[in-house]
């Protein structure tokens, strides 16, 4: 008896088809309703350009505390200087994690004076190769910032708002083979994506250099004073070698422009948009307003009718 019941009450394929041809033309509507809802968002979004290159680590991102512990631990133990271990600095590491950060990007953003391009853009005409900005964030007319947005200052974004915008963009992979680094960046424009890449990697560069030829001159000041309280002549010599690695460090480091990491592949221009995906957004509307219109019509509809 249990079994009749249940068999009365299942519901096999061929009611379902049934349900859904009767009610086909709602399908249909709300289908095409979301299809329309799709199209139009779809088509208000601006086309953003992503511009990639390939980096590579220098003979110089081996630490050269590192490569100096390697070849003078000795006397630099001798002289009582301790000296970091090969595995404590891995300054590619450092270089990609510096990027990320918000002092590196306040720094960058800052000293290009690219703040008004990453914050306040919303489009790019590509026939006048110029920036389309958001009224709501700055009035061109005026050439000022008027923005709303929580934690503004003056209307101007926060620089932390800007930094979260900015690593949304920002897509960092270091090949764990290779140790290669793929970097890449996109925007509206396709030349500020290609701007902000090449700036990003000569101020990497250019900032590791300058903290290393900086560190190297503080060493070899305090190994020259250290050098003047002593008569011992071993202990002169672990100094002088030391000294002299300090200084092939900022021979090196003022030789060499690309001093962390060096391109294997240049930022582009890119021609193809990165995104938006229209034809997957539509797709994806399409096949959540079909789910949303059959659930619809199971909920409503009386299957009893159907037999």
């Amino acid at each position: 008896m249990n079994n009749i019941n249940n068999n009365s009450n299942s519901i096999n394929f061929k009611d379902l088809l049934k349900v859904f041809l009767n009610k086909k033309i709602t399908i249909i509507l709300i289908c095409t309703f979301f299809l329309i809802i799709s199209s139009t968002y779809s088509l208000s979004l601006a086309d953003r350009y992503k511009s990639e290159a390939i980096l590579a680590p220098t003979s110089s991102s081996s630490s050269n505390l590192s490569s100096m512990a390697s070849k003078y631990s000795g006397v630099a133990s001798l002289a009582g200087i301790s000296i970091p271990s090969n595995n404590e600095v891995n300054k590619v590491d450092m270089g990609v994690e510096i990027i990320k950060s918000l002092n590196f990007f306040e720094d960058f953003i800052n000293k290009n004076d690219l703040f008004l391009e990453l914050q306040a853009a919303k489009g790019w005409d590509s026939s006048s190769n110029k920036l389309i900005f958001d009224s709501n964030i700055y009035n061109e007319a005026q050439k000022k910032w008027v923005s709303k947005e929580k934690f503004s200052l003056n209307g101007k974004p926060s620089i932390q708002s800007a930094h979260r915008n900015f690593i949304e963009n920002l897509d960092i992979f270091q090949d764990p083979n290779t140790n290669f680094v793929t970097i890449s960046f996109e925007h509206y424009s396709p030349y500020v994506s290609k701007k902000v890449l090449d700036l990003i990697i000569h101020d990497i560069n250019y900032k590791t250099k300058n903290e290393d030829i900086q560190v190297a001159q503080r060493t070899i000041d305090f190994l020259e004073k250290e050098a003047a309280k002593t008569q011992l002549s071993s202990i002169l010599l672990a100094i002088n070698n030391l000294i002299e690695q300090q200084i092939e460090v900022i021979a090196l480091a003022n030789a060499s422009p690309e001093y962390l990491l060096k391109k294997l592949s240049d930022p582009n221009v890119s021609e193809l948009k990165a995104s938006p995906n229209r034809m997957l957004i539509v797709l994806l509307s399409l096949i959540f307003g079909a789910l949303v219109s059959c659930s619809y019509i199971l909920l409503n509809y009386d299957f009893k009718r159907v037999r």
